[in-house]
């Protein structure tokens, strides 16, 4: 099934500039967020009824619905709301739709005591960012069941960001364990990388050469996924 959201985030405003961190990472890798303070999503609200609007995103429209729990959620009309149509959605079908990520021990009707959490007080936002990439990922074809990543995806994933950022750069996949990236067809051809990424054996991470990709990064380095999305949409603002 086609959605119009990866991810929908339900959270209160409490937790917002916690929330607005994880979204600033994955809207830099490509990932559709619905996080309603974000600007394009104000102007598509902007006068719809928001009742329909929400109900349709939360119940419908996304892959995963990322809940922020928190006692302000628990206790809030709208978040209720929100909570509500998730769990609609969830209770019609096996496939995990709800990610819940806890602030304190706020339980809320309608979870089970053995649901998995992510605690916020253990996670970054960017590492949480990292864990919702990998699981965007497993359902997109980006990395399977393993946790192994498909090379062929996540080129074509770099490529849209340089597309997205009106880059020169090339990116190709050389059919089997590599990512090569250089600054023009010129550089391809003659074989100037401006970076090659590789499967770590001995790591999840990735190895990176960086032959000028990242300005200011060393010359060899091991990142995750998300880190090397996040780091390469980085890149743009320090060229």
């Amino acid at each position: 099934m086609d959605y119009q959201y990866d991810v929908c985030f339900s959270f209160a405003s409490e937790q917002v500039a916690y929330v607005e961190k994880v979204y600033s990472v994955l809207e830099s890798t490509g990932i559709n967020v619905f996080f309603d303070r974000a600007s394009d999503i104000e102007v598509e609200l902007w006068g719809s009824n928001l009742l329909e609007q929400f109900y349709n995103v939360y119940k419908k429209q996304s892959r995963f619905c990322v809940m922020f729990i928190s006692k302000e959620y628990e206790r809030k009309a709208w978040t209720r709301f929100e909570r509500r149509s998730a769990l609609e959605r969830a209770f019609g079908t096996e496939e995990i739709y709800i990610l819940p990520v806890r602030f304190d021990k706020t339980e809320l009707p309608g979870f089970h005591g053995t649901t998995k959490y992510i605690d916020a007080d253990t996670k970054t936002p960017e590492e949480l960012a990292n864990i919702i990439i990998q699981k965007v990922g497993i359902n997109s074809g980006i990395v399977d069941s393993a946790g192994e990543l498909d090379f062929q995806n996540l080129a074509q994933q770099i490529g849209n960001i340089f597309l997205k950022n009106t880059s020169p750069y090339v990116v190709q996949f050389d059919g089997e364990n590599r990512i090569l990236i250089c600054r023009n067809p010129c550089d391809l051809r003659e074989q100037l990388y401006a970076a090659i990424i590789e499967k770590n054996p001995n790591s999840s991470k990735l190895s990176i050469l960086n032959f000028g990709l990242f300005p200011k990064e060393d010359l060899q380095m091991a990142l995750g996924q998300g880190e090397l999305l996040n780091y390469i949409q980085r890149g743009f603002v320090t060229e």
